[in-house]
């Protein structure tokens, strides 16, 4: 009893703060993008595939960041063209 009491009392009293760095959605992102310099610099936070932890700093061109999202849609489409040819 007095351990739940105490935890509720600690979690009332645990500040919460705000995350440092706000996600950007993908929508945003290219609306980033499509705007000025395409040499501007932009960085993003990568979190690691399976880690809600582990995460990494990247940082490229608009121009780049561009080519990157164009070359994974271009495998994405090829990935799936392949597997309606194959049969699976």
């Amino acid at each position: 009893m007095y351990l739940i009491a105490l935890s509720l009392l600690l979690a009332a009293a645990t500040p919460t703060t705000p995350p440092t760095e706000p996600a950007a959605s993908d929508a945003q992102a290219t609306a980033d993008d499509s705007q000025g310099d395409v040499n501007r610099l932009i960085c993003r936070r990568v979190t690691a595939i399976g880690s809600r932890v582990s995460s990494t700093r990247q940082c490229a061109t608009a121009a780049e960041w561009a080519r990157m999202r164009e070359s994974a849609r271009q495998g994405t489409d090829r990935v799936q063209a392949n597997r309606s040819t194959n049969g699976g």
